[in-house]
């Protein structure tokens, strides 16, 4: 399969979406800058990975300026996320998490069945390889904290600010 990548610009720095035909398969925050960024990507999809801008990325990129305008909620961009079968259903659940809203650990593991879960979904969630259109920046500590985030902590208080998640 082939892939390709494209960059975008946002309020909180520049991230790195890599696509295959037919989805987002990861999005990247390139907080180290776009060529470690890419140095990595590259060590799991090939030195073949091209910058290519795409009817998938041009409407990531249209997506991801209204959603830093607060003016779009839930993205339409098709996302492919692999990962474990466990992963997936915690990426689901993630999804379900309503825009502007929070979700503690906890409550995400009872919602997959298995309340004893929350480390096994805070690490799946801190594998998610599409920060922002699976929103793990939704899920805090139960003490309401922000707990980790792969962005950084300060991007996901950003993110949640955005959403008017948190005051």
């Amino acid at each position: 399969m082939s892939y390709t990548y494209d960059v975008f610009e946002t309020p909180l720095g520049s991230l790195v979406g890599v696509f295959n035909e037919e989805a987002l398969c990861r999005l990247a925050f390139a907080q180290d800058g776009v060529s470690s960024c890419l140095a990595k990507l590259k060590e799991n999809y090939g030195e073949n990975l091209v910058r290519k801008q795409t009817s998938l990325s041009e409407a990531l990129r249209n997506e991801l300026t209204l959603y830093f305008q607060g003016k779009l909620k839930v993205f339409q961009t098709p996302v492919k996320a692999e990962g474990t079968a466990f992963q997936q259903k915690a990426w689901e659940a993630l999804k379900k998490i309503p825009y502007g809203a929070v979700a503690s650990y906890k409550e995400q593991a009872i919602n997959l069945g298995n309340p004893k879960a929350s480390r096994a979904v805070g690490r799946a969630n801190g594998l998610n390889p599409v920060p922002i259109l699976i929103p793990c920046h939704r899920v805090i500590n139960s003490g309401g904290q922000l707990g980790g985030y792969a962005g950084g902590l300060s991007t996901k208080s950003q993110l949640l600010e955005l959403e008017k998640a948190v005051g």
